[in-house]
């Protein structure tokens, strides 16, 4: 495991095709405090349980959240095969992915690719999770790709097989993910006023699969784009 102290830039020097920030056994790849940036790895292998064996160094060291990588900004990273028990396969903690490859991640509960993070010319792969949000759940997400991600493993009527969530995603390519309901995107209503909560701009949603309602989108606003397929 890497901890990045606030502030600080880890780079690789060769770039992520070549250097591995390798996790373990309940162990997440990196750990990055507020305003830390890792740069140019492949983060793999990472796995975020709670661990009551031995004695936490903090809570969201040794959580169930974020199995490659909790918070910070991740930049030029390829992200893949991590694992975490409860939020955010690929990463958590308010993360931000910047020109990455967030690839075949899982979660057991929501946010396969991710769980409370943002993404920017990023891409976003063949993640899994049980629950909501297959690719990316609760999402700001700018110029991404959403493609070939799978929510509602567990057979629950679960939501948003590419993205569950969020405040506004934009111009975004969301093509081929599944889930229970909102195969491609969903969101949620507000408790007190029902109006849906999460916009999407100029996105195209495309050839996305649910068995419930709404194979392109559900429970949420869409403006621009193309919803096409589904």
């Amino acid at each position: 495991r890497v901890r990045v102290p606030d502030g600080v830039r880890f780079a690789s020097r060769d770039g992520a095709a070549v250097t591995t920030i390798a996790g373990g056994t309940n162990l997440r790849c990196v750990y990055l405090r507020d305003g830390a940036i890792v740069s140019g790895f492949t983060l793999s292998g990472g796995k975020a349980v709670v661990r009551t064996d031995i004695a936490r160094e903090s809570a969201a060291l040794s959580d169930d959240k974020g199995g490659g990588v909790y918070g910070g900004t991740v930049t030029n990273c390829l992200i893949v095969g991590n694992r975490c028990a409860a939020y955010g396969g690929g990463g958590a903690g308010s993360a931000v992915f910047q020109n990455s490859l967030v690839k075949n991640n899982e979660s057991g509960n929501a946010g396969g690719g991710f769980h409370s993070c943002s993404g920017y010319n990023s891409r976003f792969e063949g993640n899994r999770a049980q629950g909501d949000g297959g690719g990316c759940y609760t999402a700001t997400l700018y110029d991404c790709e959403v493609v070939d991600n799978v929510g509602g493993l567990d057979g629950k009527s679960h939501n948003g097989g590419g993205v569950f969530g969020g405040a506004v995603i934009s111009n975004c390519l969301i093509v081929g993910n599944s889930n229970i309901q909102g195969g491609g995107v969903s969101g949620n209503a507000d408790k007190t006023t029902g109006e849906k909560t999460s916009t999407f701009y100029d996105c195209i949603i495309s050839n996305n699969f649910a068995s419930g309602f709404g194979g392109g989108s559900y429970r949420v606003v869409l403006r621009g784009g193309k919803v096409v397929c589904n």
